[in-house]
Protein backbone atom coordinates (compact mmCIF):
# COMPACT_ATOMS: atom_id res chain seq x y z
CA UNK A 1 0.00 0.00 0.00
CA UNK A 2 1.36 3.69 -0.87
CA UNK A 3 2.67 5.74 1.72
CA UNK A 4 -0.05 8.65 2.57
CA UNK A 5 1.57 12.02 1.48
CA UNK A 6 1.51 14.66 3.54
CA UNK A 7 2.14 18.31 2.79
CA UNK A 8 4.93 20.92 3.36
CA UNK A 9 3.08 22.31 6.29
CA UNK A 10 3.87 19.10 8.00
CA UNK A 11 7.53 18.90 6.74
CA UNK A 12 9.95 19.19 9.67
CA UNK A 13 13.37 19.65 8.30
CA UNK A 14 16.49 20.44 9.55
CA UNK A 15 20.63 21.01 9.58
CA UNK A 16 22.48 18.21 11.32
CA UNK A 17 25.69 16.25 12.01
CA UNK A 18 24.51 13.99 14.47
CA UNK A 19 23.81 10.40 12.79
CA UNK A 20 21.25 9.30 15.55
CA UNK A 21 19.19 12.68 14.45
CA UNK A 22 19.16 11.35 10.67
CA UNK A 23 18.65 8.08 11.11
CA UNK A 24 15.69 6.99 8.90
CA UNK A 25 15.13 10.24 7.67
CA UNK A 26 15.98 11.56 3.78
CA UNK A 27 17.77 13.83 2.49
CA UNK A 28 16.32 17.59 1.77
CA UNK A 29 19.57 18.56 -0.28
CA UNK A 30 21.93 17.12 -2.78
CA UNK A 31 24.99 16.22 -0.51
CA UNK A 32 27.91 17.30 -2.13
CA UNK A 33 31.63 17.17 -1.39
CA UNK A 34 33.56 20.16 -2.49
CA UNK A 35 37.13 21.09 -2.66
CA UNK A 36 39.64 23.60 -4.45
CA UNK A 37 42.28 22.76 -7.27
CA UNK A 38 44.85 24.64 -8.51
CA UNK A 39 46.21 24.76 -11.97
CA UNK A 40 48.89 27.54 -14.42
CA UNK A 41 46.92 29.31 -16.66
CA UNK A 42 49.42 28.84 -19.75
CA UNK A 43 48.81 32.28 -21.23
CA UNK A 44 49.21 34.45 -17.99
CA UNK A 45 51.36 32.12 -16.03
CA UNK A 46 48.88 32.56 -13.17
CA UNK A 47 47.60 30.11 -10.78
CA UNK A 48 43.97 29.64 -10.55
CA UNK A 49 41.81 28.14 -8.16
CA UNK A 50 38.92 25.93 -9.37
CA UNK A 51 35.80 24.38 -7.80
CA UNK A 52 35.15 20.81 -7.87
CA UNK A 53 32.20 18.77 -6.51
CA UNK A 54 31.55 15.78 -6.35
CA UNK A 55 27.89 13.71 -5.16
CA UNK A 56 27.88 11.85 -2.32
CA UNK A 57 24.47 11.01 -1.83
CA UNK A 58 21.65 12.74 -4.12
CA UNK A 59 18.60 14.53 -2.94
CA UNK A 60 15.98 12.22 -1.41
CA UNK A 61 18.11 9.69 -0.33
CA UNK A 62 16.78 7.87 2.84
CA UNK A 63 19.35 7.76 5.42
CA UNK A 64 19.50 3.99 6.41
CA UNK A 65 22.40 1.94 7.57
CA UNK A 66 24.57 2.17 4.61
CA UNK A 67 23.96 5.42 3.93
CA UNK A 68 24.63 6.66 7.56
CA UNK A 69 27.95 4.86 7.53
CA UNK A 70 28.76 6.73 4.00
CA UNK A 71 27.66 10.43 5.79
CA UNK A 72 30.19 9.30 8.79
CA UNK A 73 32.73 8.73 6.21
CA UNK A 74 32.95 11.95 5.13
CA UNK A 75 32.28 13.95 8.47
CA UNK A 76 35.60 12.09 9.74
CA UNK A 77 37.54 12.93 6.73
CA UNK A 78 35.78 16.76 7.34
CA UNK A 79 34.11 16.82 3.36
CA UNK A 80 31.55 17.98 5.08
CA UNK A 81 30.03 19.40 8.51
CA UNK A 82 26.85 18.17 8.46
CA UNK A 83 23.69 17.58 6.20
CA UNK A 84 20.02 19.22 5.65
CA UNK A 85 17.67 16.23 6.33
CA UNK A 86 13.47 16.09 6.31
CA UNK A 87 10.89 13.86 6.76
CA UNK A 88 9.49 13.58 3.94
CA UNK A 89 10.96 12.27 0.49
CA UNK A 90 11.15 14.55 -2.24
CA UNK A 91 13.19 13.87 -4.72
CA UNK A 92 11.51 15.59 -7.28
CA UNK A 93 12.83 18.98 -8.67
CA UNK A 94 11.02 21.65 -9.95
CA UNK A 95 12.57 23.59 -12.80
CA UNK A 96 11.55 26.64 -15.36
CA UNK A 97 13.56 26.08 -17.60
CA UNK A 98 11.86 25.65 -20.90
CA UNK A 99 11.90 27.45 -24.23
CA UNK A 100 9.69 30.54 -24.81
CA UNK A 101 6.72 30.06 -26.25
CA UNK A 102 3.56 31.71 -26.09
CA UNK A 103 1.14 32.56 -23.04
CA UNK A 104 -2.36 33.70 -22.92
CA UNK A 105 -3.13 35.25 -19.18
CA UNK A 106 -6.78 35.68 -18.53
CA UNK A 107 -6.81 39.01 -16.00
CA UNK A 108 -10.24 40.55 -14.21
CA UNK A 109 -9.55 44.32 -14.99
CA UNK A 110 -12.27 46.61 -14.11
CA UNK A 111 -15.26 43.28 -13.36
CA UNK A 112 -14.06 42.17 -17.23
CA UNK A 113 -11.89 39.25 -17.94
CA UNK A 114 -9.60 40.00 -20.83
CA UNK A 115 -7.04 38.16 -22.37
CA UNK A 116 -3.30 39.60 -22.82
CA UNK A 117 -1.12 37.54 -24.65
CA UNK A 118 3.30 37.61 -24.11
CA UNK A 119 5.99 35.72 -24.65
CA UNK A 120 7.54 33.45 -21.72
CA UNK A 121 9.55 30.35 -21.11
CA UNK A 122 6.93 29.20 -17.94
CA UNK A 123 3.51 30.33 -15.84
CA UNK A 124 5.34 31.95 -13.22
CA UNK A 125 7.26 34.46 -15.90
CA UNK A 126 4.11 34.91 -18.01
CA UNK A 127 2.29 35.69 -14.29
CA UNK A 128 5.21 38.15 -13.53
CA UNK A 129 4.97 39.74 -17.04
CA UNK A 130 1.46 40.11 -17.75
CA UNK A 131 1.32 41.57 -13.98
CA UNK A 132 3.95 44.28 -14.50
CA UNK A 133 1.98 45.40 -18.13
CA UNK A 134 -1.04 45.55 -16.15
CA UNK A 135 -0.11 47.63 -13.17
CA UNK A 136 1.08 50.08 -15.37
CA UNK A 137 -1.43 50.26 -17.81
CA UNK A 138 -5.08 49.92 -15.72
CA UNK A 139 -5.97 51.80 -12.54
CA UNK A 140 -7.62 49.47 -10.12
CA UNK A 141 -7.43 46.26 -8.53
CA UNK A 142 -6.98 43.52 -10.68
CA UNK A 143 -6.51 39.11 -10.36
CA UNK A 144 -5.46 36.50 -12.47
CA UNK A 145 -8.02 33.94 -13.19
CA UNK A 146 -6.46 31.48 -16.04
CA UNK A 147 -3.32 30.93 -17.80
CA UNK A 148 -2.70 29.38 -21.27
CA UNK A 149 0.38 28.32 -23.22
CA UNK A 150 -0.10 28.44 -26.86
CA UNK A 151 3.01 27.07 -27.88
CA UNK A 152 3.60 28.09 -31.59
CA UNK A 153 1.90 31.11 -31.79
CA UNK A 154 3.55 33.93 -33.27
CA UNK A 155 3.02 37.88 -31.56
CA UNK A 156 3.02 41.08 -33.91
CA UNK A 157 3.47 44.17 -32.60
CA UNK A 158 5.71 45.63 -34.71
CA UNK A 159 4.25 46.50 -38.03
CA UNK A 160 1.96 49.54 -37.80
CA UNK A 161 -0.71 51.09 -39.99
CA UNK A 162 -2.81 53.45 -41.14
CA UNK A 163 -6.48 52.81 -41.44
CA UNK A 164 -10.07 53.93 -40.57
CA UNK A 165 -11.77 50.93 -39.49
CA UNK A 166 -12.06 48.85 -36.36
CA UNK A 167 -9.08 46.59 -35.82
CA UNK A 168 -9.73 43.68 -34.24
CA UNK A 169 -7.04 40.76 -32.90
CA UNK A 170 -7.13 38.07 -35.26
CA UNK A 171 -5.31 34.62 -35.13
CA UNK A 172 -4.16 33.17 -38.84
CA UNK A 173 -3.00 30.35 -39.91
CA UNK A 174 -0.80 30.72 -43.34
CA UNK A 175 1.00 28.28 -45.32
CA UNK A 176 4.40 29.52 -46.30
CA UNK A 177 6.15 28.71 -49.79
CA UNK A 178 9.50 29.34 -49.97
CA UNK A 179 12.76 27.76 -50.79
CA UNK A 180 10.91 24.86 -52.53
CA UNK A 181 9.40 23.65 -49.61
CA UNK A 182 6.27 24.90 -47.62
CA UNK A 183 6.10 24.87 -44.05
CA UNK A 184 2.51 26.14 -41.93
CA UNK A 185 2.80 29.10 -39.10
CA UNK A 186 -0.01 30.80 -37.04
CA UNK A 187 0.38 34.74 -36.16
CA UNK A 188 -1.53 36.43 -33.75
CA UNK A 189 -2.18 40.39 -35.14
CA UNK A 190 -4.53 43.16 -34.58
CA UNK A 191 -5.83 44.05 -38.63
CA UNK A 192 -9.33 44.84 -39.82
CA UNK A 193 -9.42 41.94 -41.49
CA UNK A 194 -8.16 38.50 -42.49
CA UNK A 195 -6.91 39.86 -45.76
CA UNK A 196 -5.45 42.87 -44.01
CA UNK A 197 -3.98 40.53 -41.56
CA UNK A 198 -2.42 38.31 -43.87
CA UNK A 199 -0.99 41.79 -45.40
CA UNK A 200 0.87 42.61 -42.34
CA UNK A 201 2.19 38.83 -41.55
CA UNK A 202 3.71 39.06 -45.33
CA UNK A 203 5.39 43.17 -43.79
CA UNK A 204 6.78 41.04 -40.82
CA UNK A 205 7.95 38.34 -42.68
CA UNK A 206 9.71 40.76 -45.44
CA UNK A 207 11.01 42.72 -42.62
CA UNK A 208 12.47 39.41 -41.49
CA UNK A 209 13.85 37.81 -44.28
CA UNK A 210 15.54 41.02 -45.15
CA UNK A 211 17.29 41.28 -41.64
CA UNK A 212 18.61 38.03 -42.65
CA UNK A 213 20.22 39.02 -45.31
CA UNK A 214 18.02 36.62 -47.43
CA UNK A 215 16.53 37.82 -50.78
CA UNK A 216 14.68 35.05 -51.91
CA UNK A 217 11.03 34.96 -52.58
CA UNK A 218 7.74 33.82 -50.25
CA UNK A 219 4.40 33.13 -51.41
CA UNK A 220 1.68 33.14 -48.42
CA UNK A 221 -1.54 31.21 -48.44
CA UNK A 222 -4.10 31.60 -45.91
CA UNK A 223 -5.50 28.63 -44.40
CA UNK A 224 -7.66 30.04 -41.67
CA UNK A 225 -8.43 33.12 -39.41
CA UNK A 226 -10.75 33.64 -36.86
CA UNK A 227 -11.23 36.86 -34.18
CA UNK A 228 -10.28 36.36 -30.63
CA UNK A 229 -10.78 37.78 -27.42
CA UNK A 230 -7.82 39.88 -26.72
CA UNK A 231 -7.10 42.99 -24.87
CA UNK A 232 -3.42 43.60 -25.85
CA UNK A 233 -0.12 41.71 -26.59
CA UNK A 234 2.54 42.67 -25.07
CA UNK A 235 5.65 43.65 -26.61
CA UNK A 236 8.18 40.85 -27.30
CA UNK A 237 10.82 43.97 -26.34
CA UNK A 238 9.17 44.33 -22.66
CA UNK A 239 8.86 40.45 -22.43
CA UNK A 240 12.87 39.92 -23.12
CA UNK A 241 13.45 42.00 -19.75
CA UNK A 242 12.38 38.53 -17.98
CA UNK A 243 13.65 36.06 -19.94
CA UNK A 244 17.41 34.60 -20.57
CA UNK A 245 19.06 35.67 -23.86
CA UNK A 246 19.66 32.44 -24.52
CA UNK A 247 16.40 31.09 -24.56
CA UNK A 248 14.84 33.98 -26.16
CA UNK A 249 17.00 35.76 -28.79
CA UNK A 250 18.55 34.89 -32.01
CA UNK A 251 20.95 36.34 -34.79
CA UNK A 252 18.21 39.31 -35.47
CA UNK A 253 18.52 40.25 -31.28
CA UNK A 254 14.64 39.85 -31.33
CA UNK A 255 12.36 37.70 -28.75
CA UNK A 256 9.45 36.46 -31.24
CA UNK A 257 12.24 35.47 -33.64
CA UNK A 258 13.08 32.30 -31.79
CA UNK A 259 9.92 31.24 -32.06
CA UNK A 260 9.72 31.33 -35.46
Amino acid sequence: MKEKLETKHQEKRFFTSQLEEMKDLYLAKRLLRTWNEDFVDEDSGEVVSIERNEVILDIGAHLDHHNLQIIDFHLSAGDINGVEVSNQKRDGIFTDEFLTSTWCVTAVIGGKKKNVYLYAYSVFIALEIAKDYIEQSYPGRFGVTGVKELNNAILITNVSQENDGELKFYMIEVEIEKDNHSYNRVFIVKALNAENGKALIEAFLTHKFEQDNDSNEFHLTLQSAKVIPCEAVIDSSFCAKYLDPEKTTDSYGETYQSLY
